[in-house]
């Protein structure tokens, strides 16, 4: 998980202060900050993405969206701008890209795509390219003459499409590509989503259709390649007609590929190859750029795929280090005799870690590089709710009363369990006149008397890493608590006998992992739910923290541990569940009743509801409680 720069407002201190009896009135000033972060992706001056001076209308500045009708209808998945405005239509999403800085949309497509490989279909590629061309944007039609995608060593034929193994056969599969071919353009065209640049092959090498011959007689795939050339022109006399090739691992090769297209008299304008950046450099690129230019003057290169990460297991990767490689490798493309381009690859997969929307949909910022490169401005103002920055909410106005008749012992709370992770993330606490503060005196000068604090088992995975949400183990409430104890605050210890989130979802009372071999062991399960709660509970009393409150449990209302129910009814009125729940329960409360006397004890139920809470509390009630 990414560490987020956190700079917003949170009222919660002031209006606080109404229950201690103040007034207040005037400008609510941040209470929550922060100037540094640990993510790069954020550091402005990380950023090496400026204009490219030598970039012109012919440059290709391209996403591939093939993924997208997929993600969107079959995923259901919703698209947004950098500030979080809803994309509603394909044409909204295309129109944004389009004042991200994007020139073109490309799509691949398949020949007949099975269910795993539908994203490919021609249908779908009729969807995105007509509401790209809508939008004003230039489309590339990606033909891989496969039923898959293809690569490099895999030029797999389509259902149907036989292995030319002799002269005749290579001139029947010649006819079966020209033909797919031309009818894939029509249906393209009767869709209103004809194609500006026609791409021909998928990472081809010297195996387009899976023929071979690589001598100086016998160029055979690049024969074929020349002549499905000639059936787009006669299709669309306007269409570009580009050749999809591997990047060769030796730069100066290209010029090999420029030799075969030549040999076979290919009339073609771009030649693009597919990049893996973990083989081939920038500087790679620019060789190559530089060798076919010598090669073929009058046509174009371009890197026709790559894909470029966001995000990476080791932690290298960032919306900064995505950013400068989308530049860099577009860069190397690039010169005062080359218009050069990049297609950027799964631009369209949502959460990806190469896409270029994130999890929840929102546009990363990435793509605002084609803009920049183009000297353009382009606003990626994120939502300052959801990315930390400022939401404006300081320099509104409140006005507060006192509450009458409140009592000493009236509880004033706030759930702060995040505290302690936020403050390694680099968050700062302020007060109303802006001076850093530790947050416990801003809260407790402002009525707060209580904080709570969920408490998790072991929420770490196997490799000692934390699941996020606070991080909170006994270890960091307790670093909490203490700093709490310091002013004078009452806490809540809130159990969710589970090693993350508990609620009342299908799979939302997770068993604690150290507790699974006791499922089904209602006395084995009660000694586990004993011995934690009060350990616990004594190490917080014995560190000098004055606990309050201790909930046993969380939204238990359809039960927990294995007296989860599928609905509050089986939790509590069928004895096979109520009992184990009625059994945590007093396990719980018991350990509680020892470790801390004067203690409350909670119990957590969800969805105000009288009846069932009535139902509950009797089943509690009945079993001795």
């Amino acid at each position: 998980m990414r560490k987020r720069s956190i700079k917003t407002i949170t009222a919660s201190a002031l209006m606080l202060t109404l229950l201690a009896g103040s007034v207040v009135s005037g400008p609510v000033s941040a209470v929550l900050a922060a100037d540094t972060t640990a993510d790069a992706s954020t550091k402005n001056s990380d950023l090496k993405a400026s204009k490219i001076a030598d970039l012109t209308s012919d440059s290709v500045l391209s996403v591939d969206m093939t993924d997208y009708q997929q993600y969107l209808n079959d995923y259901k998945k919703t698209y947004y701008t950098y500030n979080g405005t809803e994309l509603k239509t394909s044409v909204d999403l295309m129109k944004f890209l389009k004042d991200s800085g994007v020139n073109t949309v490309t799509v691949k497509i398949a020949v007949k795509p099975d269910k795993d490989n539908a994203k490919f279909s021609l249908d779908n590629a009729v969807k995105t390219l007509s509401a790209a061309k809508e939008a004003g944007l230039k489309t590339n039609a990606v033909l891989m003459f496969s039923d898959k995608q293809t690569y490099a060593k895999d030029q797999t034929l389509p259902d149907g499409w036989n292995k030319a193994d002799s002269q005749t056969a290579a001139d029947k599969l010649l006819d079966q590509a020209k033909d797919y071919t031309k009818s894939t353009l029509k249906t393209l065209a009767d869709g209103k989503a004809n194609p500006d640049i026609v791409t021909l092959g998928n990472e081809v090498n010297y195996n387009f259709l899976g023929l071979t011959g690589n001598d100086d007689n016998d160029w055979n795939g690049f024969y074929d390649l020349a002549q499905l050339a000639k059936v787009v022109k006669d299709s669309d006399k306007n269409a570009k007609v580009a050749y999809g090739v591997a990047a060769p691992s030796k730069a100066s090769d290209i010029k090999w590929v420029a030799s075969a297209l030549d040999k076979v008299k290919a009339d073609y304008d771009i030649l693009g190859v597919t990049d893996y950046p973990d083989s081939t450099s920038t500087s790679d690129l620019t060789a190559m750029r530089d060798a076919f230019a010598a090669a073929a003057p009058k046509k174009q290169f371009i890197v026709s795929g790559v894909k470029v990460a966001n995000q990476s297991s080791d932690g290298k990767a960032s919306v900064t280090t995505q950013t400068n490689d989308i530049y860099s490798i577009l860069n190397a493309t690039v010169n005062s005799s080359n218009a050069g381009g990049i297609v950027v690859d799964s631009a369209a997969a949502v959460g990806d870690w190469n896409g270029l929307f994130d999890n929840d949909g929102y546009a990363v910022k990435s793509l605002a590089v084609f803009g920049t490169v183009q000297g353009k401005t382009i606003d990626t103002t994120g939502n300052p709710y959801r990315d930390g920055t400022d939401t404006g909410l300081k320099e509104k106005k409140v006005n507060i009363s006192k509450i009458n008749n409140l009592a000493a012992n009236d509880i004033r709370g706030v759930d702060i369990s995040s505290y302690e992770a936020l403050k390694n993330a680099g968050v700062k606490y302020y007060d109303f006149e802006g001076k850093e503060q530790p947050l416990m005196k801003v809260l407790a000068e402002n009525g707060v008397n209580y904080i709570r604090l969920r408490i998790w088992n072991d929420p770490k995975n196997a490799e000692g890493k934390y699941y996020g949400g606070g991080n909170n183990d006994v270890a960091t409430d307790l670093k909490i608590a203490k700093e709490a104890a310091q002013y004078g605050m009452k806490v809540l210890l809130c159990f969710h006998y589970s090693d993350s989130w508990a609620d009342p979802n299908p799979s939302g009372q997770i068993m604690p992992k150290a507790w699974e071999k006791d499922k089904g062991n209602t006395e084995k399960l009660s000694d586990d739910v004993y011995n934690f709660t009060y350990d616990t509970v004594k190490k917080f009393t014995d560190a000098g923290v004055d606990v309050g409150m201790v909930q046993v449990g969380n939204e238990i209302t359809k039960g927990f541990l294995d007296g989860f129910g599928s609905n509050w009814q089986e939790a509590w009125t069928n004895s096979t569940y109520s009992d184990r729940n009625n059994a945590y329960l007093k396990a719980g409360s018991k350990a509680v009743r020892k470790a801390a006397p004067n203690a409350l004890v909670a119990i957590h139920l969800e969805t105000p509801d009288a009846n069932k809470y009535r139902a509950i509390m009797d089943s509690w009630k009945k079993a001795g409680g």
